[in-house]
């Protein structure tokens, strides 16, 4: 399934152990010292034989450690070394209610990148997973970020990824816009994402990077508003086969999350109130995230 589709996916580089190919002493403690922290916190959502417990006021590691990260950066300022450090404050930075405090790190990480970085053929390692960036730094600044990076950088796998990241910003704005209370017409934005992703299908033919867009592709050409859902197969709690199409003509509710997504923690109570009348009460729509606030609808 495409990262468009899959909120949990789409977050999950937020979360993944830090790596960087300029390792030193400092940076590899650092890492690992933040790596322990995403650990206990995980540990913290997931206690007592698999039942989750997440609470919202909990400090999330990424608070504390924002500071230590921008610290790294400022000391190997202007160095292929500060890239990693850069790239990480980029994206652990998220505008999002519940998520911790922002304090502009990402837009300092971002105007950093833009003007020293963007030709550095190492930044192809920190592309993925920006579009929860557009909460902190914006839209704009953030497709200006990825244009920059298409056009200087030398490396192929570097201008596909700053494509590819691009298309996906453009054809989904914030990944909270609809939740938010957002929703103005993208049209023009989706319509240019989309021309990039057939164009890597054809350019990356043979490369990963080309077969991630085929699947993006595949979200826009077939997992949009009004568009009749794919079938989609399962386990139950029982273990028993479960399929889509079993409910035609119902009101279904999908929901995709995990244990190590705190959005998604916080979200679950809400959900498990959402019932099927009032499912039923909402507009028919296909949802890439439904929520608490959006019920996807499965009619067939």
């Amino acid at each position: 399934m495409s990262r468009i589709a899959n909120f949990p996916v789409a977050l999950l580089p937020l979360f993944v152990c830090v790596q960087s190919v300029f390792a030193d002493a400092e940076w590899d403690a650092l890492a690992s010292d933040y790596e322990k922290a995403q650990t206990a916190f995980m540990k913290k959502m997931d206690q007592g034989g698999g039942a989750v417990h997440f609470d919202p006021t909990t400090r999330m590691p990424e608070d504390s450690f924002r500071p230590k990260f921008r610290a790294y950066a400022e000391k190997h300022a202007e160095t292929p070394a500060a890239v990693p450090a850069l790239g990480w404050l980029l994206a652990h930075e998220m505008g999002f209610p519940g998520m911790g405090k922002t304090d502009g790190a990402a837009a300092w990480a971002l105007e950093r990148l833009t003007r020293s970085h963007a030709a550095d053929p190492a930044i192809k390692d920190h592309l993925d997973g920006l579009q929860f960036a557009v909460m902190s730094v914006g839209e704009d600044a953030l497709v200006g970020y990825l244009e920059t990076v298409a056009a200087k950088n030398p490396d192929r796998e570097a201008k596909g990824r700053a494509r590819l990241a691009m298309a996906e910003i453009l054809f989904e704005g914030s990944p909270f816009m609809k939740v938010m209370g957002g929703g103005a017409d993208r049209t023009p934005q989706r319509k240019r994402a989309t021309d990039i992703f057939r164009s890597m299908v054809k350019e990356f033919a043979k490369d990963g990077i080309g077969k991630r867009a085929a699947g993006f592709l595949f979200t826009v050409e077939n997992l949009q508003v009004g568009m009749k859902a794919p079938d989609v197969v399962g386990k139950s709690v029982k273990g028993e086969e479960i399929k889509l199409s079993q409910f035609n003509g119902k009101v279904v509710l999908i929901a995709f999350w995990g244990t190590w997504c705190a959005p998604c923690m916080q979200m679950l109570p809400h959900e498990r109130r959402t019932s099927p009348e009032r499912c039923a009460s909402m507009p028919p729509r296909l949802s890439s995230r439904p929520t608490s606030w959006n019920c996807a609808s499965g009619r067939r």
